[in-house]
Parts: C-alpha cells; sequence; structure tokens
C-alpha cells in the first residue's frame, strides 16, 4: 500500500534503492495492476466519459492495459 501512496498523494518512501528501476521502485507489476484497476473504476463511474465503455468487454480492457503498461 505504501507504493499507491506515493503514485496517488506523492509521499516519498523514507528509503529508496537508487539501484532498482522505476518500475521496480514504484511496486512492479501488483502496483501497475491495481493503478489501472482504480483509472478504470473511475471512468465507469464518471458520467462524462463511461459511455466511452459501454460496448467494451472491460476485463480485457483492464488486462490489455495492465499488459501494455508492464511491457513499456
Amino acid at each position: 500500500m505504501m507504493h499507491l501512496q506515493y503514485i496517488f498523494y506523492g509521499q516519498h518512501q523514507k528509503e529508496q534503492d537508487m539501484s532498482k528501476s522505476l518500475y521496480e521502485r514504484l511496486g512492479g507489476s501488483d502496483t501497475v495492476k491495481i493503478a489501472v484497476d482504480k483509472f478504470y473504476d473511475r471512468m465507469l463511474n464518471d458520467d462524462r466519459v463511461s459511455s466511452f465503455f459501454s460496448r467494451t468487454d472491460m476485463d480485457r480492457q483492464r488486462r490489455r492495459q495492465q499488459s501494455f503498461l508492464i511491457f513499456a
């Protein structure tokens, strides 16, 4: 959960191992997956944009976005 606080609230970890990549310092694939889920949860609950996803298989969309960000 510390990693999500860093992403969403800008709180820095007290000790960062600078030999690790940014991806690793932010929590790796687990954190990316949580961030993608939170993003799409917000989009689906926002009346201004939720209609864009009305015909979208959201499980598939989430998996694809997670895979894209993890690979990048």
